[in-house]
């Protein structure tokens, strides 16, 4: 659903996989200079944890239960970390209009896995 409604609004989606470990995961989120993450709680509190090496992202959307005291450790580290449930209903009562991509506009980044290095 979020890569979906993010390519009504001309944004990348670059996938982060469980496999890919925090290595893997730096160095992608680094190079693609990403902004928002969108993560289930446990792989939310990973970010958090490795926040001090990912100095892009801002932003951290939670699917899922929402622990206050996660959103409390964002603020402590200056991200704001939002219940995905809460972003569905900002988009209900205050619609944004659609910035659809053009033709030449990159829809997605993919990376391997990385097996012989960095992934690419």
């Amino acid at each position: 659903m979020s890569e979906l409604s993010g390519y009504m609004y001309s944004l990348v989606s670059v996938p982060l996989y469980d496999t890919l470990g925090a290595t893997a995961i730096e160095f992608i989120v680094n190079q693609t200079e990403m902004e928002v993450i969108i993560a289930s709680a446990d792989k939310a509190i990973t970010l958090l944890d490795m926040i001090s090496v990912l100095p892009t992202v801002k932003t951290i959307i939670v699917m899922g239960e929402l622990d206050p005291q996660l959103v409390a450790q964002g603020a402590a580290l200056n991200i704001q970390v939002h219940a995905w449930t809460n972003i569905e209903r900002s988009g209900l009562e205050k619609p944004v209009s659609p910035n659809p991509p053009k033709a030449d506009d990159v829809a997605s980044i993919c990376y391997t896995s990385g097996t012989t290095g960095t992934p690419k």
